[in-house]
């Protein structure tokens, strides 16, 4: 049996539709270039076959950052992501915040990526020590976003060394028909 396909469609946010995402070393993506394979998928509409979802399921401690989580899930085990443009769910921003507070998401599913599902310890460092300035460049204009940037930061890793086992098992686990 083949490994079994995800499939993603786009996302309005804003007006503008989302497309494949590719991370950066900083921590944050970028569009995907025709033909780049890439990290993750933006969408509220995912399609794939039941046993995926049973054996590799989204981690629901995360209120953010779940799209870079899972796709890094199922990049470890070597899944297409393929992504369906004309397939369009429109994106709620007036009940989406995306500020510093969710950091913490963020961190982790970052370091989830680089540490557990595809390791890359220079990525990881590269997250740590870049992908920190480029969220303090954001979030550093306001002392009371630098203390809720700072806060976040520390949850996201406190709660991946919690996590750590389980994530461990998660990459670890065999999909279905293999």
């Amino acid at each position: 049996m083949s490994k079994p396909c995800t499939v993603a469609g786009s996302i309005a946010r804003d007006g503008v539709y989302s497309r494949p995402v590719v991370m950066r070393r900083i921590g944050f993506g970028r569009f995907a270039n025709d033909g780049e394979a890439p990290s993750l998928l933006v969408s509220a509409l995912f399609a794939y076959p039941r046993e995926l979802g049973l054996t590799l399921p989204w981690n629901e401690r995360l209120h953010s950052s779940d799209d870079i989580f899972i796709g890094a899930l199922w990049r470890s085990h070597g899944l297409h992501l393929d992504f369906a443009p004309s397939a369009r769910p429109t994106h709620d921003s007036e009940h989406q915040f995306y500020g510093a507070d969710k950091q913490a998401f963020h961190i982790y599913t970052n370091l989830f990526d680089a540490l557990f599902a595809n390791p890359d310890l220079g990525r990881a460092l590269s997250y740590e020590f870049i992908g920190f300035a480029a969220g303090a460049k954001l979030y550093f204009r306001t002392s009371s976003d630098a203390r809720r940037y700072i806060t976040a930061w520390v949850r996201g890793h406190r709660d991946l060394i919690r996590d750590r086992h389980y994530l461990r098992a998660l990459v670890s686990r065999e999909l279905p028909g293999h």
